[in-house]
């Protein structure tokens, strides 16, 4: 009996090696795609961003004042005739989104640009985005957001809309710049955090289409 005891005792240590060994093995094969992942997400991240643009239109999401002063340059600057601002909070008033407008783009605020309040994320922005597009007829657009927000937020709106052509336009926040990013905690986990948002966002899509 302890010989056939230590014989089993022998098969369940080994057993257990085993699955020890495969689960170290699946974590670090899900590790290292993440890793490779990642670097190939920070390589969609735009460095720059284009000299006068032309669009039918801008579409500005919100997220930060940076983004919407770059959205009135460009409008003042005539690179499109309308622009939309997804993602208004709709206890706004749009007196005082107003007040946030430099007075020389005020007149321009008035009469080209709309404000849209019913997108609470970014898929809502894409589909926000989208419709106001169809509405007016726009083809082509240009898309402001945070440089760290617009690889997922170019896959949103193409989903939304792939006839859409689109004009990356990209903000670089004070503190979150493109450059440099491995040397800041806050930097790193802002990026990791869009990282997963992106990889969801990718596996909606492919089961969506399924």
């Amino acid at each position: 009996m302890t010989g056939k005891a230590s014989i089993f005792q022998s098969r369940r240590k080994g057993q257990r090696s085993l699955f020890r060994t495969g689960v170290g093995l699946t974590l670090f094969i899900l590790a290292l795609a993440f890793v490779v992942g990642f670097g190939r997400f920070i390589s969609l991240l735009p460095s720059d961003a284009p000299e006068n643009p032309k669009a039918d239109a801008i579409i500005v999401l919100t997220g930060g004042g940076d983004r919407i002063a770059a959205g009135m340059r460009l409008l003042t600057g005539g690179s499109a005739d309308r622009m939309l601002i997804s993602g208004v909070n709709d206890q706004i008033e749009r007196e005082e989104l107003r007040g946030l407008i430099a007075p020389e783009r005020l007149e321009k605020f008035d009469c080209c640009v709309d404000l849209g309040t019913d997108a609470r994320n970014t898929i809502g922005n894409a589909l926000e985005s989208a419709a106001w597009a169809r509405d007016h007829g726009f083809n082509e657009i240009i898309l402001v957001t945070a440089y760290y927000h617009m690889p997922r937020s170019l896959a949103e709106m193409k989903n939304a809309d792939a006839g859409l052509t689109i004009i990356a336009y990209p903000v670089f926040p004070k503190g979150l710049q493109r450059s440099g990013w491995w040397h800041s905690p806050r930097a790193i986990r802002l990026l990791v955090t869009e990282y997963g948002k992106y990889l969801v966002a990718h596996a909606r899509f492919r089961l969506n289409q399924n």
